[in-house]
């Protein structure tokens, strides 16, 4: 089993609304999910709350790319690596991703990942379960 930690959007992952989350790329990380195949959705992890939200099956990790748009300096794009080649999301997948993630639009979500991580141009996980 592989324990995943959240802070926001713990309501969403009990009503079963929120069924993916979005991580930095780690190859051994992402070899450790997909050999063990069970997840356990924790919060607090590392306090005296500590919590057991989920334990899930692990449905499938993509790749993303979020990287800055070449055109507007605080606009960024979002890529899917599929079929051995990058796509770009269409505005409506997007919001899809978006909303799947637990953010109510694409502001939320770009400035809650900026905080988080400084974006520039990353490699992500995106992790999605049963």
């Amino acid at each position: 089993m592989v324990a995943i930690n959240f802070t926001v959007f713990i309501d969403k992952i009990r009503n079963g609304t929120k069924k993916q989350t979005i991580r930095k790329w780690n190859s051994d990380r992402v070899k450790q999910m997909r050999d063990k195949k069970i997840l356990q959705l924790y919060t607090g992890m590392r306090t005296k709350e500590c919590k057991l939200l989920e334990e899930v099956e692990l449905e499938e990790i993509l790749q993303l790319l979020i990287k800055p748009n070449d055109q507007w300096l605080f606009d960024l794009e979002i890529y899917y690596y599929l079929k051995h080649k990058w796509v770009t999301l269409s505005p409506e997948d997007e919001l899809e991703l978006i909303k799947l993630d637990g953010f109510e639009n694409r502001d939320s979500f770009f400035n809650w990942f900026n905080k988080r991580y400084n974006l520039k141009t990353d490699l992500f996980a995106v992790i999605r379960w049963k």
